[in-house]
């Protein structure tokens, strides 16, 4: 990986940011992370990981939340000091599936209360929009493994920090702290394998070129298509619709605005859009 510094940080804060990300291990063939997230990017990853270029700005969330781990981590290991069954800290759980070696580590395993409580440090948006669904996958799988191991698990929380949170904001439904617990849905263990069953595959025959997987429109962060209803004078859109029959007839002093839909991902965040053919034939479409 070519870590770059296109908004001249200070030397030291790129230097920390360097050390701390290459300090990141995962286990085995594949971890629970990597598993859920699509096949095509972690083939070009695999492919051109002496290519892949970062820029050290893009790793500060991903190093707070590390830090974050750390200190929880050094915090918990002495309380468990005290406690008759202690609690599990920051353990990698495996598994053997068609031959690879499926791995995940867990913030904080509860045996006295059958509980994995994970940390994330996340936007207030997520939290407000409860866009839960890739939390409820990777808590799942980590519960599976877990149980493969020899471990009861029958509840799942997520704690979020909130990095954006401001305590002035007057907005529905905005969390009235900057740490949520969030309760999360458990699957069945039959449920949670079959997922990690099919993921390996899907990710193996990737790989192999035996199939020829494209990153589908979650994965790619679609925003899909909308009309902003604009106030004639204003800049910022009073509201935001999906269709325009959603939006309904307006007003004399109103416009509706036709917003294309932008693959995030693809446009700001993925790290291997430049080696993607997907990407490159819509941009040439």
């Amino acid at each position: 990986m070519i870590v770059t510094n296109n908004n001249n940080l200070p030397e030291p804060l790129v230097r920390a940011f360097k050390v701390l990300n290459s300090k990141y291990v995962g286990g085995g063939n594949i971890s629970v992370t990597t598993l859920k997230d699509s096949p095509q990017i972690n083939k070009l990853k695999t492919i051109f990981k002496d290519y892949v270029t970062v820029d050290a700005e893009s790793m500060l969330y991903s190093v707070l939340g590390q830090a974050m781990h750390k200190v929880l981590e050094s915090a918990n290991e002495r309380v468990n000091e005290e406690k008759d069954i202690p609690d599990v800290i920051e353990k990698r759980f495996y598994k053997n599936v068609f031959g690879w070696s499926v791995s995940g580590q867990v913030d904080r395993l509860i045996p006295s209360e059958e509980k994995i409580s994970d940390w994330k440090m996340t936007s207030t948006w997520k939290v407000i929009n409860e866009k839960y669904d890739d939390w409820e996958t990777q808590l799942n799988c980590y519960a599976h493994l877990a149980r493969h191991n020899g471990y009861k698990v029958s509840k799942l929380e997520i704690v979020a920090v909130l990095r954006d949170y401001r305590k002035s904001a007057n907005t529905k439904n905005y969390p009235s702290s900057p740490i949520q617990v969030i309760r999360i849905p458990v699957w069945t263990n039959k449920r949670a394998n079959l997922y990690i069953r099919d993921r390996v595959q899907l990710h193996q025959d990737t790989l192999s070129g035996s199939a020829k997987t494209k990153c589908t429109d979650e994965e790619r962060w679609y925003t899909g298509d909308s009309f902003a209803l604009m106030k004639k004078g204003n800049k910022k859109a009073t509201k935001i619709f999906k269709t325009k029959e959603e939006a309904g007839k307006i007003g004399k002093d109103y416009t509706l605005e036709f917003r294309k839909g932008v693959y995030n991902r693809c446009e700001k965040y993925c790290e291997v859009s430049s080696f993607c053919q997907q990407y490159k034939e819509e941009q040439t479409a």
